[in-house]
């Protein structure tokens, strides 16, 4: 499944997040079906990276919160992009940055943000367990 990239928003899809320490920190605790979602695309050789919003967590602090919660193993460092998912801009950034690929998959809990990404041309699901099945089937919606 080669021919898939799977990008995530973290914030209520891969994880509930809290900031700790005046903001200076991030906290992760992943979702029940998380883990499992990113070892079956894994085993699928479907290429995954993050697109979310940092707010004004630095980013070297979202990605020490992302491996220490376990899900930074998963993810491609060149496919972790971060800002606001409020127009179609964002999602044509990490496109461009996946390269060629026949489907490219963006999973969030906003539907704002996945009209955004479909807009853009991407796939869209608002939970990581409905990717592998999808990708299995060569639908998603």
């Amino acid at each position: 499944m080669a021919d898939a990239i799977v990008f995530f928003d973290i914030g209520d899809t891969l994880a509930r997040a809290r900031l700790l320490d005046g903001g200076a920190r991030l906290e992760l605790a992943v979702l029940p079906e998380v883990i499992a979602s990113l070892t079956a695309l894994r085993d699928l050789g479907v290429r995954m990276g993050v697109l979310s919003d940092r707010g004004p967590v630095p980013e070297p602090e979202v990605r020490r919160a992302l491996d220490d919660a376990g899900l930074l193993i998963f993810l491609e460092p060149e496919l972790l992009v971060f800002g606001r998912k409020d127009s179609t801009e964002i999602f044509r950034t990490a496109a461009g940055l996946a390269g060629p690929c026949e489907r490219v998959v963006f999973v969030g809990e906003s539907a704002a943000e996945r009209d955004f990404a479909s807009m853009a041309g991407f796939i869209v699901l608002p939970r990581p367990a409905l990717v592998p099945a999808a990708l299995k089937r060569g639908t998603t919606t």
